[in-house]
């Protein structure tokens, strides 16, 4: 799809849903001193002003610097895009994992959700890794471990 006056419509669409996360990592840009990363969510209407895009849309990833499954309106984000994207088309995005239960992972999945990656957490024993492996619940998976099914 083509505008004269835009060009190109879109393939791919990177929406950064919230910068808020659940975990301090000491590696991540949010931690920088003078990062000017500021904490919050994106509006309903912001999301919204996206969906002419949609149509042309082979995938859209519903994540950047924070944890989305923190955003309270992602499910809606989803049901929204899905309503107008391709067939073929799939949304993700990523995570680190530790949020979601059952009833959410349904819930993402009947939103529309296709595709979580969960990045695994690091398991090196120096700096800056083992200051996150400390903050972590000790239930959370690793690189190392099995993960949860939902």
């Amino acid at each position: 799809m083509t505008d004269a006056a835009t060009g190109p419509a879109p393939r791919a669409l990177f929406v950064e849903t919230t910068t808020r996360c659940n975990l301090r990592c000491a590696m991540c840009v949010k931690h920088t001193p003078g990062n000017g990363v500021a904490e919050g969510d994106l509006g309903p209407r912001t999301f919204e002003r996206l969906q002419p895009a949609f149509p042309g849309l082979a995938s859209l990833v519903l994540s950047g610097v924070g944890e989305p499954l923190l955003h309270p309106g992602l499910e809606g984000f989803i049901r929204l895009a899905r309503q107008a994207m391709p067939a073929e088309g799939w949304i993700g995005f990523q995570s680190n994992g530790l949020l979601p239960d059952r009833s959410r992972a349904r819930s993402l999945v009947r939103a529309g959700l296709d595709r979580i990656v969960a990045v695994g957490m690091p398991v090196s024993r120096h700096p800056p890794h083992r200051s996150v492996r400390e903050e972590l619940p000790h239930t959370a998976p690793t690189s190392g471990q099995t993960r949860r099914r939902w």
